[in-house]
């Protein structure tokens, strides 16, 4: 990542699903429609707690101390279509696990 506290533009892009409780069957990537949204990442001391954001408002992940404000909204992908694709839901998160994979 070469760049803090401002978009980062990839028009390869995508985030995925790999589990779904049976809303998709099997794993689903979707991706980006707004590459100019692609991720962002905060300056050190963010006062509001980011950690983190795929797409504009796609999936917003916050520290520890605000970790159950973390949530998704469908924007900057092509979800195909379906409704609440990476959640079922449209609600505040909790993250159990985090993993960040750069492929090159």
């Amino acid at each position: 990542i070469d760049k803090v506290d401002e978009w980062i533009y990839d028009s390869k892009s995508f985030v995925f699903s790999l589990e779904s409780n049976g809303r998709i069957e099997g794993m689903m990537k979707f991706d980006i429609i707004e590459p100019e949204y692609a991720f962002w990442i905060p300056k050190k001391n963010e006062t509001f707690g980011y950690l983190f954001a795929f797409g504009h408002i796609d999936i917003d992940v916050y520290n520890k101390s605000r970790k159950s404000v973390s949530n998704c909204h469908q924007k900057s992908f092509n979800y195909k279509g379906m409704k609440n694709a990476l959640r079922g839901k449209d609600e505040y998160f909790c993250p159990k696990h985090i993993i960040i994979v750069e492929m090159k």
